[in-house]
């Protein structure tokens, strides 16, 4: 029984990855017909907006199938938590980023919230060269960072510009960032906490300190066009208990049993703007995450991520 449950895994697996890189491929051949139009988009402004458009649609319709995939062939429950979203809460999304795959786990959330099609992520810029998954994502124009700031900064002023420009008469983006910067691997614990012990604060285990400067020139772009941040608070109900999700759980098909996703949403107003106040009020956020994940992670049965105080973000 355990070898044809292992089997079965493996076939899951190799179907999703096969299915993922055609779709991946055919998808980039899309976008690359319609690249032309950039160009020609200088003489008819409005064909920057098409083009826009249709590489936003090939890249809701390929993460909606590996959404699909993920719930309805690996079975991942996902259970949602906190704040009711309302039409025209796209904006700036904060999550924690336990994982390597975070970003990837989060799409059936998007596509449930009807925000998937205009999905922006920041990502690490080696991602980018990643055969037609790199490809793909770039024509999605997804923001790709070097962790150099003179670069990053100008990257991410360009790109915003763009995404919240009315020449390209696209929908309100939503943007995915982790601040952490990192995922939350044993490596990445250890140095967290030589930092702390060199500036004096806490030392945390269930996320890392996070790096306000991206988030906040993210937001600097969207306040244009939003009303809301959205703060998620992500955990999984791992495969075996303690197995961390990664890279090789697509392989092998050994993906979490659920996801729990607690949701807090904040007016702009109160969100600071200066960049001082702004990291505060960022370290805060994670501050309210360790305490709310340390109590999850600490239950012998995890569930739903709520609690006497419901949540982070939840009064």
């Amino acid at each position: 029984r355990t070898l044809v449950f292992a089997t079965m895994s493996s076939v899951k697996a190799g179907v999703f990855l096969a299915s993922i890189t055609a779709n991946a491929a055919l998808g980039c051949l899309i976008q690359a017909a319609a690249f032309p139009l950039l160009p020609l988009a200088r003489v008819v402004p409005p064909l920057a907006g098409v083009y826009r458009r249709i590489c936003d649609a090939v890249g809701c319709a390929w993460m909606a199938y590996v959404s699909w995939y993920l719930e309805q062939v690996y079975g991942v429950r996902y259970v949602v938590t906190g704040a009711t979203l309302a039409p025209g809460d796209a904006g700036l999304v904060l999550c924690n980023h336990r994982t390597r795959i975070d970003w990837l786990m989060l799409w059936p959330w998007f596509w449930r919230t009807g925000m998937l099609g205009h999905l922006k992520i920041v990502m690490k810029a080696p991602l980018k060269k990643a055969p037609f998954l790199g490809w793909a994502v770039q024509h999605m124009h997804c923001l790709f960072l070097d962790r150099n700031w003179a670069k990053d900064e100008l990257r991410i002023q360009q790109s915003m510009e763009y995404l919240t420009s009315p020449r390209t008469r696209g929908p309100k983006p939503s943007v995915l960032i982790f601040p952490e910067g990192t995922d939350l691997s044993e490596s990445n614990v250890e140095k967290s906490h030589k930092f702390s012990e060199e500036k004096g604060w806490p030392k945390y285990h269930h996320v890392l300190h996070p790096r306000a400067k991206g988030a906040l020139a993210c937001l600097g772009q969207l306040r244009k066009t939003s009303t809301h941040l959205l703060d998620l608070t992500m955990a999984y109900e791992d495969y075996q208990p303690g197995e961390r999700p990664s890279d090789g759980s697509l392989v092998k098909g050994r993906l979490p049993k659920a996801v729990y996703v607690h949701v807090a949403k904040y007016e702009l107003s109160q969100v600071p703007e200066g960049e001082a106040e702004f990291t505060q009020w960022l370290r805060d956020r994670f501050a309210e995450k360790e305490k709310f994940l340390a109590n999850y992670y600490s239950t012998a049965a995890p569930g739903p991520l709520v609690g006497s105080g419901g949540g982070p973000g939840v009064a």
